[in-house]
């Protein structure tokens, strides 16, 4: 008989210091404190593949493992890596976290190559998704592969749609608001699920506006898990150190989630956040700032998988909003809108030029501080000349200039009035 002490750490105690792999049997031996532990070993089989399966190892009981993924196996002709089985018929993907209570063997199991049904089954309408010619959200893919796209996390029910090398894909979301695009390459994700690379960025969705963004799904991968918890009220981007690219986009006050890494890897990263603006309750644009004093480094090992990032509290900025522009199209044409020669595009439409339909309302973001309304042009088909506004208004941090177009003619009609942001936060 074993007689079995119980312990318990938190997340990042020493349970999990032995990442990947593992526990033994019922073996007892005293800590520092005289105290006895049980242990249990953890195998791994490859089936009916080949090659090396990863090795077994001992660990504590209750300790939470990282099942590996394919590694030195290999699968027969047709067959790719499709996770784990445990002895009682209980599947786990690779990346997946299991709790060890007991010794346990883990079979790998290999799916038919061609079967979607195997890999993909859950899939919203894969590989199509969302995808939808009327839809205006524009997602390219800057790689050479197929590309597996996802709102959030890394789970079926959020799947999108697949772009292919090098191309692009219109896509329908259900909802007007700010979506996170997740991607993943499709060959890592067939053979890595969890662990494979991934790219998250922040884009709004709109039914009467066109936004675009590009994904090159290759930050982050590996063995090794970064949790987030988000205990603030914006959207939170976790970005490279340079502000270069995303690592991962945090909802408001979303907690556990969690992105691959790599191990032995400095991830050097600020916080930066973004608030949603509201016009007549319907969120139309983010104000954006970072909070140094976040800033950190992450970075995992063999010893310890898990990394955990707590974002705290934080206040609208009150000093560096950038000004953005209500334009109010009164007239019965569609506009453009330009600032000297230069569209606007609210940050997203790529080189599509930001249309305002006749008789709509829009927030235009992607003004600088000391921009002059002075130099914002409209422009319709159907006019003979452009219109400007004639008012000469630098403009200022932290407020909206709502500007309106009156249906006539008479451009020196037009109208600015310089409004204090705050009227817009939600």
């Amino acid at each position: 008989m074993c007689r079995k002490t119980w312990f318990f750490k938190g997340l990042l105690g020493v349970n999990l210091a032995f990442g990947l792999l593992l526990l033994s049997g019922c073996d007892l031996f005293n800590n520092d404190k005289g105290e006895e532990k049980t242990t249990y070993t953890v195998s791994f089989s490859p089936g009916d593949g080949s090659g090396t399966a990863p090795e077994t190892k001992t660990v504590e009981a209750g300790a939470v493992i990282i099942l590996p993924n394919q590694g030195g196996m290999s699968p027969l002709e047709g067959k790719i890596f499709g996770g784990w089985k445990t002895e009682a018929g209980t599947s786990y993907q690779a990346g997946a976290g299991f709790t060890v209570n007991g010794n346990a063997v883990f079979t790998a199991v290999w799916n038919s190559e061609n079967d979607d049904n195997n890999l993909y089954q859950g899939f919203y309408k894969y590989p199509i998704g969302r995808a939808d010619d009327q839809g205006l959200l524009k997602i390219s893919n800057s790689i050479n592969s197929s590309t597996l796209l996802f709102n959030g996390t890394l789970e079926k029910e959020n799947y999108i749609g697949t772009v292919g090398p090098l191309s692009s894909v219109q896509v329908k979301l259900p909802e007007e608001k700010f979506y996170t695009i997740l991607a993943v390459d499709k060959e890592n994700y067939e053979e890595r699920k969890n662990q494979a690379a991934q790219f998250n960025v922040l884009t709004y969705y709109s039914n009467t506006q066109a936004y675009a963004v590009t994904v090159s799904p290759s930050n982050t991968y590996g063995s090794g898990t970064w949790v987030f918890n988000n205990k603030t009220s914006f959207w939170v981007q976790i970005k490279k150190s340079d502000m270069s690219q995303n690592y991962a986009v945090i909802a408001p006050n979303a907690e556990r989630v969690s992105i691959p890494i790599n191990l032995n890897t400095p991830y050097d990263y600020y916080v930066y956040f973004s608030k949603e603006l509201k016009y007549n309750g319907k969120t139309v644009a983010l104000v954006e700032t970072t909070d140094r004093s976040q800033a950190n480094t992450a970075k995992v090992d063999d010893k310890n998988t898990v990394y955990s990032t707590t974002i705290y509290a934080t206040t609208v900025p009150t000093n560096n909003i950038k000004p953005a522009v209500m334009v109010k199209n009164n007239s019965s044409k569609s506009v453009r809108v330009y600032y000297v020669n230069q569209q606007k595009t609210n940050g997203g439409a790529g080189a599509d030029d930001f249309v305002i339909a006749g008789g709509e309302t829009q927030l235009v973001s992607g003004f600088e501080i000391a921009d002059n309304t002075n130099n914002i042009n409209f422009y319709a088909l159907a006019w003979e000349l452009n219109k400007y506004v004639p008012v000469d208004m630098p403009m200022e941090a932290n407020m909206i200039y709502e500007i309106t177009i009156p249906n006539t003619e008479d451009a020196s009609a037009i109208t600015v009035t310089e409004v204090e942001a705050s009227k817009y936060y939600n």
